[in-house]
C-alpha cells in the first residue's frame, strides 16, 4: 500500500463523553460513606441541584419527596438525623 487516503481516514480512538460536573457531584455523593460527607457534598452542589438530581439523591435515602415541599432542606434535614445516630461501627440505617 502507498499510504493513499484509505489509510489517511482512521477513525479516532472513541472518547468517553464527558460527564457534567453536576453528575460528577452526584455520583460522589453516592458513593460517600458518612452522613457527614454526603452533607457536605450536597451543600457544595447546592447552586448546582435540579429536580432529576434531587429525586435520584433521595430515592438513593429511600425517601420520597412531594411536589410542594423543598427537596434540598427534605434531604439535608434527612442527613442530619441520619448523622446524629450513625455510630463509629458504621451507618445502620
Amino acid at each position: 500500500m502507498d499510504g493513499g487516503p484509505a489509510e489517511a481516514e482512521k477513525p479516532e480512538e472513541a472518547k468517553e463523553p464527558e460527564v457534567p460536573e453536576a453528575i460528577q457531584k452526584m455520583l460522589a455523593f453516592l458513593d460517600a460513606e458518612s452522613c457527614h460527607e454526603k452533607i457536605r457534598i450536597l451543600e457544595e452542589m447546592q447552586d448546582d441541584l435540579t429536580e432529576h438530581i434531587l429525586n435520584n439523591i433521595a430515592v438513593s435515602l429511600d425517601l420520597s419527596l412531594e411536589d410542594d415541599e423543598d427537596g434540598f432542606e427534605r434531604i439535608m434535614a434527612e442527613l442530619r438525623m441520619r448523622e446524629k445516630y450513625e455510630s463509629d461501627r458504621g451507618d445502620r440505617l
